[in-house]
């Protein structure tokens, strides 16, 4: 079977009918290279069937590695348990910093079975507008293989993903730290993992 052939964007150059049919093509059930507000992310649809196999594939990850979920803050309270933690955490969004929680019982179905998540809201209009199209969250991990380091610049992504993903997203090179992370699942926020912001909660 021939690798798959991979369109690939400038996002300089996006207008609104690609950011459309990129999109679709995520409900399709496509797997993506996306620049983000962090870095470089590998993305699919949380909607589209076998969406998180793909990714591991693609990743050489193993099976039971758990993925990031990007999505809009009106999402995210129904991806979770929306507790008092939770919304007092959540208040931080947009921005690089992804909010582990206990999962709601309707995000059960798509995360097979996982007990917590890991959600974030990022500060990025394209993402969060391809989020809108799609009309549900993405499913999302750095763009590298496993054990590799992230993707920073555009050769590094095309070198890798070229012909392993559907469609790549260019956009520059991207110098972020990952997002910082936190679990809200218990009584009292814990920082799993500081970012480049403070963070006051």
């Amino acid at each position: 079977m021939p690798p798959p052939k991979t369109k690939i964007y400038n996002r300089a150059a996006l207008g609104p009918a690609d950011t459309r049919a990129i999109a679709a093509a995520f409900k399709a059930g496509a797997a993506a290279v996306l620049p983000t507000d962090t870095v470089y992310g590998l993305c699919a649809a949380c909607g589209a069937a076998g969406a998180l196999d793909k990714l591991h594939k693609i990743k050489n990850n193993p099976a039971d590695k758990p993925p990031q979920i990007l999505c809009s803050s009106e999402q995210a309270l129904r991806l979770v348990v929306p507790t008092e933690v939770f919304l007092r955490a959540a208040r931080l969004w947009p921005g690089a910093l992804t909010i582990v929680a206990a999962v709601s019982p309707e995000a059960k179905v798509i995360l097979g079975g996982a007990a917590t998540v890991g959600l974030r809201v990022p500060a990025d209009d394209f993402i969060l507008n391809v989020i809108e199209l799609c009309g549900g969250p993405l499913f999302a991990t750095s763009a590298n293989m496993h054990g590799a380091p992230v993707c920073r610049t555009p050769p590094e992504v095309t070198e890798v993903f070229d012909g392993r993903a559907d469609i790549i997203v260019l956009g520059g090179e991207i110098k972020n730290p990952p997002s910082a992370v936190i679990d809200a699942c218990g009584a009292e926020i814990k920082v799993i993992r500081q970012g480049a912001r403070p963070l006051n909660i």
